[in-house]
């Protein structure tokens, strides 16, 4: 966007106050209010150093003053002032104190805690009644009369105090429940504050014109906001001329985005497009230049309207204008950026080399709150990272439930080779300062697609070597016609279609379902019995199985069934019956499911330190998956020296001053028998070897010896005190050493009394 353009813009911003996303059709009455509800809460900062951002969303701008970005330190005192949810995440508009004057922004609501002397007024914020809990994570519920105590959505509500258990926060709270008053925890989430509310008229700032055919209408600001839809369901779209009214102006990646009023089908409604596509008429006589010289990306569809909506593939998109890149940082400049933004000292060794190679790279930092032993030991839990089990014993838990000592096995958790990850290598590959080089960094790349710098011929780098790689495939249609497509293209169509970055989702595909250069897995192959014509590249809904063929089963009922919601099944392009289908389709539900609620990188994808769901819902069970596919995506981009990508960096509560360290090989440790016998004779008490105990034996005074017998649970241990050993009369201790592969020695103890004549 001309610099003309952006004073307009600048013009707008300073006239109005930035309105919240909308999340669904908004129909426009005569008089359109919006509420603005006036807080005084007093609370202060837990997280160690807090971003201030000018709008609610990890996306949006740092506050800044007199040019230094604002960030404020654990144990700050603030008041909130009012609160609001994007994305499922609650944010706090907020006042400080900073350098001695008052200054208001917004932080997430996980980073504060409330500092009450007073109870505070606040109601149930719920679609489905939620149930009260005796203390804060327990499962104990509430009850009256022997009913669970369950509250509909708005019962209004005392705070009297906040706290956290297990990561989750509660509000204790008082209530009136059949005509009583009663007191119990909710969670934090659930529960809206309550004050007087003031009712401002909605006020336009400006009118224009949409300049562009096809132009996508989205439900808030940015191309990772899903498009809006009529009440029939079909994508709205506005034509060349559309007359539209504009109340907000929001900056999304360096774009204007208009909050904006239209006519579609004679209704007025509302919702929010690219300011690239409009012309505005206080514009008309500043002489300044077309909008389609600043492609805000993938919002315009150049193709047929085909009567509000497109499919996936019908539209042309045309050339892109190839983007602008900013001046790079001086190293004095990156230096106080890296110290604005929070990074550690033992990160900015790393970055500065990364700045120096690729100066128009940038980095944020991603303050993730967590406690960096904790997020290691949640992410160490049996079962939920696992590694091949042809790895060194070094790199494969040992724990119980992961490792079986008597039989010197690793439990499979998925197919017949993933065994449970140990917790060093799952430190090793959560610890992202090891992979701040130009190949690992990539796996903090944001993954919004970005058309100006991600391209077919990236697409075909990322596929070489694999049955994807320069060939193409046939499909019917919707319509019932034949159509050829390279699987590059459809990866093109695919961002387009789910706002999600091409090489993501083509290293995620070579990922999941290549096993050679010239083969897939029968995931995508349509012709699994049962399952015949289904496709699942993405391996979505293929959850773990020991059942041979299990997880691609699982898969496969995912691409035939999808979800119980009809309106996600059509967004998804459900049933994948085509190979076009279960690619375009599942990056949508990538982009729905992962990237647009938080997890907007590989290494959020893989581990989980978003306050949603965290710990759980990753995509992916293989530790090393997050630093496999960024070095694939490394590849993709032919030249990178002037491409601005961003990287979200995560950063950690009380993380040791050098990186986790990748575990040396090991011997195997194993030093336990796996029988324990004596020829011609039963030992007491049963032989067990999960037990440490001393086995009793009593023979006849006339013998004089016995045959001991062992065997050793991994076959790299030996074993010593076998074979024949002689017995004197009375108490005879015969000891059985096993030595196992790394020295460690285990004696089992055999007690024989042999009796006198």
């Amino acid at each position: 966007m001309n610099k003309k353009r952006w004073h307009k813009v600048l013009i707008l911003l300073l006239c109005i106050v930035m309105a919240c996303p909308s999340t669904s059709l908004l129909s426009k009455k005569e008089k359109v209010q919006a509420a603005t509800t006036t807080l005084d809460i007093p609370a202060s900062v837990i997280a160690a150093k807090l971003n201030v951002r000018k709008s609610a969303s990890r996306t949006a701008a740092q506050l800044t003053v007199s040019k230094k970005k604002v960030s404020i330190a654990k144990g700050t005192k603030v008041t909130i002032l009012s609160e609001k949810t994007v994305s499922k995440e609650k944010w706090y508009y907020i006042s400080f104190k900073w350098e001695g004057k008052t200054k208001k922004g917004y932080v997430l609501s996980d980073y504060v805690k409330l500092t009450l002397k007073d109870s505070v007024a606040a109601k149930v914020n719920s679609s489905s009644k939620v149930k009260i809990r005796k203390a804060a994570g327990g499962k104990s519920y509430l009850k009256v009369s022997n009913k669970t105590v369950s509250l509909a959505n708005k019962t209004k509500l005392t705070i009297t105090k906040e706290t956290t258990k297990n990561g989750v926060k509660y509000f204790y709270v008082k209530f009136t429940y059949s005509k009583k008053s009663y007191k119990g925890y909710i969670e934090a989430n659930k529960v809206l504050f309550t004050q007087p509310v003031v009712e401002e008229e909605r006020k336009p700032i400006d009118t224009g014109v949409v300049t562009t055919n096809n132009l996508r209408v989205r439900v808030g600001a940015g191309t990772t906001n899903s498009q809006m839809v009529d009440s029939t369901g079909a994508k709205v779209y506005l034509s060349t001329g559309t007359k539209v009214t504009i109340y907000s102006v929001k900056e999304v990646s360096g774009t204007a985005w208009y909050e904006v009023d239209f006519t579609y089908k004679d209704k007025v409604l509302t919702g929010y497009i690219s300011g690239s596509y409009v012309k505005l008429d206080s514009e008309k006589d500043t002489g300044s230049d077309s909008p389609g010289d600043d492609s805000s990306g993938n919002d315009s569809n150049n193709g047929d309207n085909n009567q509000g909506g497109t499919t996936p593939g019908d539209t042309n998109s045309g050339d892109t204008s190839g983007g602008t890149t900013s001046e790079p940082l001086t190293d004095a400049e990156f230096e106080q950026m890296m110290t604005e933004k929070g990074f550690p000292e033992s990160y900015k060794p790393y970055l500065r080399t990364l700045h120096s190679q690729y100066p128009h790279w940038k980095f944020e930092a991603y303050h993730t709150g967590l406690d960096w032993n904790t997020a290691v030991s949640k992410e160490s839990v049996v079962g939920k990272n696992l590694i091949p089990n042809s790895k060194n014993i070094a790199w494969k838990s040992m724990e119980s439930g992961a490792y079986k000592w008597a039989t010197d096995s690793f439990v499979v958790y998925d197919g017949s080779t993933w065994v449970t990850a140990s917790k060093d290598i799952i430190a090793y590959y959560m610890d992202p300062r090891n992979f701040l080089n130009p190949q690992g960094v990539f796996q903090f790349e944001l993954l919004a697609y970005q058309e100006q710098y991600q391209t077919i011929d990236g697409i075909e780098n990322i596929l070489s070597g694999t049955p994807m790689a320069g060939t193409s495939f046939t499909y019917t249609d919707d319509d019932g016609v034949e159509q050829t497509k390279t699987y590059a293209q459809t990866f093109i169509e695919a961002a387009k279609y789910s706002g999600v970055s091409p090489y993501h989702l083509a290293s995620r595909v070579k990922q999941e379902v290549i096993t050679s250069n010239k083969t897939f897995s029968s995931s995508v192959t349509g012709t699994v019995s049962g399952y015949e014509g289904l496709y699942n590249f993405y391996n979505i809904g293929a959850t773990h199985s020991t059942a041979a063929g299990g997880a691609v089963a699982n898969g496969l009922k995912y691409a035939q069934n999808g979800t119980s919601n009809a309106t996600n099944n059509a967004l998804y392009l459900i049933p994948w019956t085509s190979p076009y289908r279960a690619i375009v389709g599942g990056a949508y539900v990538i982009g729905s499911t992962y990237i647009n609620r938080g997890q907007n990188t590989i290494y959020l994808e893989k581990f989980n330190m978003t306050p949603i769901s965290t710990y759980s819902h990753q995509y992916m069970a293989n530790v090393q998956a997050a630093a496999s596919e960024a070095s694939k995506t490394f590849t993709a981009y032919s030249s990178m020296s002037s491409v601005p990508i961003v990287f979200s960096i995560p950063v950690f509560l009380n993380m040791p001053d050098t990186p986790a360290a990748l575990p040396a090989d090991q011997l195997n440790p194993n030093n336990w028998l796996k029988t324990l016998a004596v020829e011609g004779y039963a030992i007491t008490p049963t032989f067990d070897s999960s037990i440490e105990q001393t086995y009793g034996l009593i023979v006849e005074a006339d013998t004089d010896s016995i045959v001991v017998k062992a065997t050793t649970a991994s076959k790299k241990a030996t074993v010593s005190g076998t074979g024949k050993v002689p017995l004197n009369v009375g108490s005879n201790e015969v000891v059985v050493s096993v030595v196992a592969e790394n020295g460690d020695k285990r004696d089992y103890k055999l007690n024989v009394i042999r009796l006198s004549e």
